[in-house]
């Protein structure tokens, strides 16, 4: 009896299906033509086009869609792009977690491009390289030749990830959704950057963009409370040191909004507890020091906490 009800549960087990998000890396040496096929992609398939921007010089470009569910799996994909001026940059951001690997020849440095990837797929492991060109041949590379975009393309990728799957070449990454504390963090920061860009300063309007892109669409497994609190400080460190009437504005829109965030008074919270105890109060200190309104004892005190916090790091 016993060994029978194990079999009808590794039964019902066998019928539940399995959920994995994979990852696909668009990359080559042409920005254009990873646009290109990144776009035929997404009209042949679905999904929302999302953009996020970084605060260096790069763009996030991706978009998610769900196959029906096959023999047990129910498969979803990410699939992704990184603009870059820099080749070796793109190569490495593009890359970085993927679980295949789609090269769109597209310029003179087709094989250039391949190098730079291989050194991080040496990294990653034994990922599915699909080369999105049906008539053209790329020198060095051993993938799976595909028609360069649409439907096509995108069935030749589905395969190839699934099949590597199958074979346990690859994992994936378990498909969930973000916890309702997550997205309620992270639309209070999104509403907040939102507010930063709007009576901030035009230098640093990138850097707001791109934290509430980031907060709103987060990378594979960034979908966390912990996740938010390190992106926070990025956004408030600004307006915890500035002053000036757009300051005081924002802290005030702030708080009429509801959203939970307060103002720091970094100097004062250190001041009190007598020692810096991480990097960002560290930064902060540093940039504060010389404001007019401390007095030359604090100055002195916080100038020995700084050296203590620095040979502290320094194994000291």
């Amino acid at each position: 009896m016993a060994d029978g009800m194990s079999r009808f549960a590794g039964c019902l087990w066998y019928r539940r299906d399995v959920k994995r998000t994979f990852q696909v890396a668009v990359f080559g040496a042409s920005n254009a033509a990873n646009k290109k096929t990144l776009a035929s992609w997404q009209r042949a398939r679905g999904g929302e086009l999302i953009e996020v921007p970084s605060v260096l010089a790069h763009t996030t470009r991706f978009f998610d869609y769900e196959l029906a569910a096959d023999r047990g799996l129910r498969a979803r994909f990410r699939v992704r792009m990184v603009t870059d001026s820099r080749l070796e940059g793109q190569a490495f951001l593009a890359l970085i977690g993927s679980d295949a690997v789609v090269l769109v020849p597209g310029g003179t440095h087709d094989a250039d491009a391949w190098r730079e990837a291989q050194e991080h797929l040496a990294t990653y492991g034994d990922l599915p390289v699909i080369v999105a060109s049906s008539s053209r041949a790329v020198r060095e590379v051993k993938g799976v030749p595909a028609a360069a975009g649409g439907l096509p393309l995108a069935e030749a990728v589905e395969r190839e990830v699934i099949a590597a799957f199958r074979a346990r070449r690859i994992k994936g990454r378990p498909t969930s959704s973000p916890s309702k504390s997550y997205v309620t963090r992270a639309n209070a920061l999104a509403e907040a950057a939102q507010l930063a860009t709007e009576i901030g300063p035009r230098s640093m309007l990138r850097l707001h963009r791109s934290i509430r892109a980031s907060a709103l669409h987060p990378d594979l497994g960034f979908a966390t409370v912990s996740s938010l609190a390190s992106l926070e400080p990025t956004l408030f460190t600004f307006w915890n040191e500035s002053h000036g009437p757009h300051v005081a504005t924002f802290w005030r829109e702030i708080a009429r909004r509801g959203l939970p965030f307060r103002r720091r008074d970094v100097i004062g919270e250190v001041l009190a507890r007598g020692r810096i105890t991480n990097r960002n109060d560290y930064d902060t200190v540093t940039d504060l020091i010389a404001d007019e309104q401390l007095t030359a004892t604090q100055r002195r005190r916080l100038d020995s906490m700084l050296g203590a916090y620095g040979n502290a790091r320094a194994g000291r």
